[in-house]
């Protein structure tokens, strides 16, 4: 995997040997309120929280830039794997809190 661009706010992810790397880019949250009943950002952002199934599923799938995000939720046996994910997912959406790009790498038990 390459080396991750911290400033644009890429996060790196590793599930059941996946590799990812995801990024919240605007039009990717657009795709993914859409996808999602056009709830509210502050709407999903409390479903991920509450570890919304299909919301950490969406949210993945869609800010995945590289590796296979489809393939890594598949690999997933039980629930281990969504509190890692949501991690991901926040860190991504807000780079400069504590969490974000300083300690942006994710990976699964």
């Amino acid at each position: 995997m390459r080396k991750l661009n911290k400033a644009r706010g890429e996060v790196a992810l590793e599930i059941n040997g996946h590799h990812l790397i995801i990024c919240a880019q605007i039009d990717c949250l657009e795709q993914v309120e859409q996808a999602r009943a056009d709830r509210t950002f502050g709407q999903m952002m409390n479903d991920m929280n509450m570890l919304s199934i299909s919301t950490l599923k969406e949210c993945l799938f869609a800010l995945t830039i590289e590796g296979d995000g489809e393939g890594a939720w598949a690999s997933q046996v039980g629930a281990l794997s969504l509190v890692k994910i949501q991690q991901a997912i926040t860190a991504a959406l807000f780079p400069d809190l504590p969490g974000g790009k300083d300690e942006a790498e994710v990976e699964s038990p």
